[in-house]
């Protein structure tokens, strides 16, 4: 398993060239809507904020990796869920880095980033999910250290297709 990169902070991380910030707020987290509309097409901006809205009255966060006009380039949101099998556990969820800046090592920065934070925080395990046809995360996945331990069932209950997530 590969160790954790130091962050120089836990919530904001800053180069010269880039910055990682912590987002806690909808209306900063809409800065990241076009990368995140990459993610997910069918999704409106409206159907996000909403999401959001309800989202950071749980405790979510996003960090965000901005290049130096301030430009979101890759976007992931972050829980941290005390759970009796694990204690405390930190979901890393809604991953995503612009396509026109992927392989450019802005998700291993993210990640690094979000296991820092969660080190700091008291984790004992971080967890994420993915789709079983994105290949690509998972060898991105593996090459980080994370192990598959299960599985991840899903069963609608609003009527919608299961291929809408």
């Amino acid at each position: 398993m590969s160790a954790v990169q130091p962050a120089l902070s836990p919530e904001n991380q800053q180069t010269a060239s880039h910055s990682i910030v912590t987002w806690r707020t909808v209306e900063d987290m809409e800065a990241g809507w076009p990368v995140i509309q990459q993610m997910y097409t069918h999704l409106t901006l409206e159907k996000y904020r909403e999401i959001l809205s309800q989202a950071v009255r749980m405790d979510y966060r996003q960090f965000a990796y901005l290049n130096e006009e301030g430009e979101c380039l890759g976007v992931v949101g972050l829980w941290l869920i005390p759970r009796i099998w694990c204690e405390l556990q930190v979901d890393i969820d809604n991953f995503a880095v612009d396509s026109a800046h992927q392989s450019k090592g802005i998700g291993k920065r993210l990640l690094n980033h979000c296991l820092a934070f969660a080190q700091e925080a008291g984790a004992s395990i971080a967890t994420l999910d993915t789709k079983i046809e994105n290949t690509d995360s998972h060898r991105f996945y593996y090459r980080e250290g994370f192990i598959i331990r299960g599985y991840h069932f899903v069963k609608p209950l609003q009527g919608q297709s299961l291929w809408s997530y």
